[in-house]
């Protein structure tokens, strides 16, 4: 909502009506517009979408049966309530900091472990009971961890302080903490070369009890070290016959998997030599390529390779095939339902999902079968849990982690929810602009269909004809009012009947298609967030998402690149992105590529045809045909392509041969050769890439000059839809004169604008005493760039806004070969806060000022008003009357971060990545989406 405070609103009044109304236009005209949300408005034209990512580690409440606490691989601890898919509290670890480790603790605290920082957290609310830093003292600093052997324990209370104790392993060092507060008891480091697997504590009795530690040699034999549980003192060390291939730790027994002859080694905590079992005690037939994976229940751990897997129990020192299946069959924990243990099977194929539960024995005692949630949609189950339950009823309950990062709950006969955790790493986005209703469309499809010969008549029938049907529609919903009638069209089809997926007079109402680094492509409403529609594409990543062709052609096409995650060859599948479907088999190139455009082509059914260039500098075409060829061919030159290559620092220039040189045997299978036009390099050890801005996709410009002062001085933007951005960082050391014997850090941000036709670099902006992180857009004729000085210990924004020199067309020759002679503003300012991304608003006619929508680094949104990032706002000694007409603010060093322009309010993106705008029929609204692990859309109005 725009607001407008005008205050002695009395002391007007008394003032005569001609002044009165020269006033208020003149306080219309200066006053500054605030944006503000009143508490009732909140979430009605926006909402947000919290995510929590792929699920790492999971674990119940001892006693509470609804509540699940989950650690992700985006850095979230949270408490799931298994009842209804919501989240009771979710704490977000900074720098996306993976938990390598969680237990629960009987002070009803949660105990991570996230690399050297363990820390207690409350289970009700989340808040951090305390936390510390494990000791370094005997850490191999050339070992490299990773977090896969971190394991905590808890501990009986040896400190006798009321709390139970926790005990640590991690980083290569075992160590026990207080309950309490996280003050170190004791801890132990490995002798020699041994790097440490995992800890186990046996014994019944506190006095008896023993910390077993377990570690790997470089030559492949396994030690066991006895630690008393209250010194930390040595009590046994014992070292096993060597072995080879990878190892798991389960309930006290280590298990390893010997490649080399298809068996496996197996002792327990204590033993001196390792027992053997060949697989083919296993399965049926022999495997290739096993694998070795712990379950979430104790003692049980899976052998699979790519066609089958074996579920095995380790127990009485003695191994026990369990379930032998094809892949998609898993086995979940035990779990107490009414009185009895019970664990479930889950099995997932491509049109349902099959429960089967059974007893402690493994014996049968219930089977369901589950339609709603397939592999096909999900992929296969990662994890799954049987859900505790006090009732005596024969209902079952089970947790499932799928593969595309869902996470479901599914009884005997239906899924009672599933939270698509997907949506937090989407890496492309288009939003679509919906159809009309069928009867609309074809209306007004009619006025174009009639015969040249018809006449003129029968055109202007034609037309008074659509012009009425398109009248009785916008009509339509006051008509419903009046009479009290359901808010539905009576023009509306059957087929019509979803009215979320079509128009709204306003063009608010938008699709908005996603792609997520799983391969899971969804449909999202933009009035709420919720799925239209989902695809599941298994092993497949997306590289690029376009719109092919709008609704103007329906139905509305796209195209999906994805890549194949085991051989780096790329396809594209064709899809209606109103329902997901493919309208075409998948094209596939065989060979990695490099970069994907759409190409200035248009198909028969009015869908663009799309460029992909591959590794070796060839172009394929999707979809192929020799027409589009020799289009190509007749328009070589004015096709061009460029490349950023950040890894190498350089930037390339390819255009199509020549007409003459086109292959006659061009195919899908011989794709062209493209030319290099032009590379430019930077030296990768003075100076690096860090960020690149293109133009804005389709940003219409209202305005290609500006006009000011009397006489009026035109002053030209330089709009080049072909000029690309360009920020480096240069650093190094030198020898400071003043002191020869030290050495001084320099470093800086160089801004280039590079035309990709020509290779040519229009200008060169430098920012001396600056440093990454770089984030950097480009709109029309400008480009604003945020930076750290690190000089003056502050952000700073730098705008440049390009014109045209004046000169006079006719009498003055001019080439578009030849580098333009341009005049630069530019102006830097003060920031008070880091930015992780920023997004431009966009309108349908571009008459509209923009505003820069700033993502901060406190994941919030700022809307700022372009007039304050503009580059040629004066000193207040130099500001003219012509700059005050124009609408130009005096410069000021420091730009100002208003609370009621954060469009966000009171909400945080977490980890905001990406902010997207998209135009509406409204000139005054611009839509926009914002991702990182969380969603959030709303709409906002850029005023003058």
């Amino acid at each position: 909502k725009e607001m407008t405070t005008l205050r002695g609103g009395r002391n007007l009044a008394r003032c005569g009506g001609g002044l009165f109304a020269l006033l208020i236009f003149v306080l219309l005209q200066h006053s500054h517009t605030s944006f503000a949300l009143f508490e009732d408005q909140a979430g009605v034209n926006d909402w947000t979408l919290s995510n929590i990512g792929q699920v790492e580690h999971v674990m119940f409440h001892p006693t509470k049966n609804a509540v699940a606490f989950v650690a992700t691989r985006q850095g979230v601890l949270a408490a799931l309530e298994l009842g209804k898919a919501t989240l009771a509290w979710r704490r977000v670890l900074p720098n996306e900091e993976q938990i390598d480790a969680i237990i629960y603790h009987d002070n009803d605290a949660i105990v991570t472990l996230r690399g050297k920082q363990i820390a207690m957290w409350s289970a009700k609310d989340g808040s951090k009971v305390w936390s510390t830093i494990v000791s370094e003292q005997f850490e191999d600093k050339s070992i490299s961890y990773d977090g896969s052997n971190a394991n905590v324990l808890q501990l009986p209370d040896i400190d006798e302080d009321g709390s139970k104790d926790v005990l640590v392993l991690s980083r290569g060092v075992v160590q026990a903490l207080s309950g309490r507060d996280g003050k170190l008891l004791w801890f132990w480091p490995p002798k020699g070369d041994m790097t440490l697997a995992s800890i186990h504590v046996s014994g019944e009795a506190q006095a008896q009890r023993i910390a077993w530690v377990a570690g790997t040699s470089p030559s492949s034999e396994v030690h066991f070290t006895g630690l008393n549980v209250q010194t930390g003192k040595t009590l046994q060390s014992r070292r096993t016959v060597q072995t080879s291939g990878s190892c798991i730790i389960q309930s006290g027994y280590v298990v390893c998997l010997n490649t080399q002859d298809s068996s496996l080694s197996y002792a327990s905590f204590g033993q001196i030599t390792l027992k053997r079992q060949p697989l083919a005690d296993f399965f049926k037939a022999s495997v290739h390529t096993p694998v070795i994976e712990k379950t979430s229940s104790n003692g049980i751990f899976i052998i699979r390779d790519d066609t089958a897997s074996a579920l095995l129990s380790i127990e009485d020192d003695k191994i026990r095939l369990l379930n032998h299946d094809k892949s998609g069959s898993l086995l979940t924990s035990s779990a107490d339902i009414g009185g009895k243990q019970y664990v479930a099977r889950v099995t997932v194929d491509k049109t349902h999902t099959r429960l089967e539960i059974l007893d402690a024995g493994l014996n049968p005692v219930h089977s369901s079968s589950v339609s709603a949630y397939t592999a096909q949609q999900h992929g296969y189950p990662l994890k799954a849990y049987l859900l505790r339950s006090k009732s005596t009823k024969s209902e079952y309950r089970v947790l499932v982690f799928g593969q595309d990062h869902s996470i479901a709950v599914l009884n005997n006969e239906a899924q009672l929810w599933c939270r698509e955790e997907a949506l937090a790493s989407i890496s492309h986005t288009l939003s679509l602009d919906l159809p009309a209703e069928t009867s609309l469309r074809a209306a007004l499809q009619r006025e174009f269909e009639h015969d040249a010969s018809d006449g003129l008549l029968s055109s202007f029938v034609l037309r008074i004809r659509s012009e009425f049907t398109q009248l009785m529609h916008a009509l339509q919903p006051l008509r419903n009012k009046l009479l009290g009638e359901p808010q539905v069209s009576q023009t509306t089809k059957p087929e019509d009947q979803d009215l979320a997926l079509r128009r709204d007079r306003f063009g608010f109402r938008k699709l908005l298609v996603v792609a997520t680094t799983t391969g899971k492509i969804f449909g999202l409403h933009s009035t709420d967030g919720s799925i239209a529609w989902s695809k599941y594409y298994a092993e497949l990543e997306p590289v690029g998402l376009y719109l092919a062709r709008g609704v103007a052609s329906p139905p509305p096409q796209g195209y999906l690149v994805v890549k194949n995650a085991k051989n780096g060859h790329v396809s594209v599948l064709t899809l209606d992105l109103l329902t997901g479907e493919e309208l075409a088999g998948a094209a596939d190139l065989h060979s990695p590529v490099k970069q994907t455009s759409l190409l200035p082509l248009l198909t028969a059914s009015h869908a663009h045809v799309l460029a992909l260039i591959d590794t070796q500098n060839r172009l394929h075409i999707v979809p192929y045909s020799s027409d589009y060829v020799n289009q190509l061919a007749k328009s070589y030159p004015s096709v061009y392509f460029y490349l950023v290559d950040k890894p190498n620092n350089t930037i390339e220039g390819l255009g199509l041969p020549e007409s003459s040189q086109f292959s006659n045997g061009a195919s899908a299978e011989y794709p062209i050769a493209l030319r290099l036009l032009w590379t430019v390099s930077f030296n990768p050890n003075h100076e690096t890439i860090e960020a690149v801005a293109p133009p804005q996709p389709n940003e219409i410009v209202g305005s290609a000059t500006l006009s000011r002062g009397e006489p009026p001085i035109v002053l030209r933007k330089y709009l080049n839809r072909n000029m690309v951005a360009v920020a480096t960082v240069a650093s190094g050391t030198y020898t400071n004169p003043s002191a020869a014997s030290k050495k001084a850090f320099e470093s800086s941000v160089n801004i280039y604008f590079v035309d990709t036709i020509t290779g040519s670099i229009l200008h060169h902006e430098y920012q001396r005493f600056s440093q990454a992180p770089v984030t950097l857009v480009q709109s029309e004729n400008w480009v604003v760039c945020h930076f750290w000085n690190w000089k003056n210990h502050r952000y700073e924004i730098n705008v440049m806004e390009l014109f045209e020199k004046k000169m006079d067309w006719e009498d003055t020759p001019f080439s578009s070969w030849a580098l333009p002679d341009l005049d630069v503003y530019s102006l830097t300012y003060a920031f008070p806060t880091g930015l992780r991304t920023i997004g431009v608003t966009s309108t349908a006619r571009g008459i509209t000022p923009k505003q820069l929508l700033l993502g901060l680094s406190s994941d919030r949104i700022l809307a700022m008003d372009r007039r304050l990032l503009s580059a040629r706002r004066p000193p207040k000694e130099r500001y003219s009357a012509d700059d005050k007409t124009e609408g130009i603010i005096p410069y000021q060093p420091r730009l100002p971060l208003i609370p009621t322009q954060v469009i966000t309010y009171n909400k945080t993106i977490t980890h905001l990545r990406q902010i997207n705008t998209a135009t509406t029929d409204l000139e005054s609204t611009s839509a926009v989406f914002a991702y990182g692990l969380d969603l959030f859309y709303t709409r906002v109005t850029p005023t003058t």
